[in-house]
């Protein structure tokens, strides 16, 4: 998770400003994946999700890592993805059309970039 959205404040700011830039269909599969999963579930998994801090992480690797954002994604900044591109070996960014839930609205597009790295 950026750091702007590790705790709950900047998390919910956040999300409420991207939720809006995805595709209408996907508002029902958050609904039903929030009931699906329940609140205990959602609760734990981000308590986890706000300790994790990846850009720790990256530093380790020895793999290349392609980290790929939406241009116009609200919850995970352009300057925090550089920052963690820098710190792998071999990080790179690329960004490309959409919001946070590009697997969601750009499928075909995300695919393409994964399966060229």
């Amino acid at each position: 998770m950026d750091p702007r959205t590790r705790a709950w404040p900047g998390l919910i700011l956040h999300w409420l400003a991207d939720i809006w830039r995805e595709p209408l269909s996907l508002h029902a599969v958050i609904v039903r994946d929030l009931v699906d999963c329940g609140p205990r579930r959602i609760l734990v998994t981000l308590h986890h999700s706000f300790r994790d801090e990846v850009e720790d992480t990256v530093e380790g690797l020895t793999i290349p890592v392609t980290i790929v954002r939406g241009r116009g994604d609200r919850l995970v900044s352009r300057v925090w993805v550089e920052e963690l591109a820098g710190r792998a070996p071999r990080g790179e960014l690329l960004e490309m059309d959409g919001g946070h839930a590009l697997n969601y609205s750009h499928p075909r597009e995300l695919a393409s970039v994964v399966s060229s790295v």
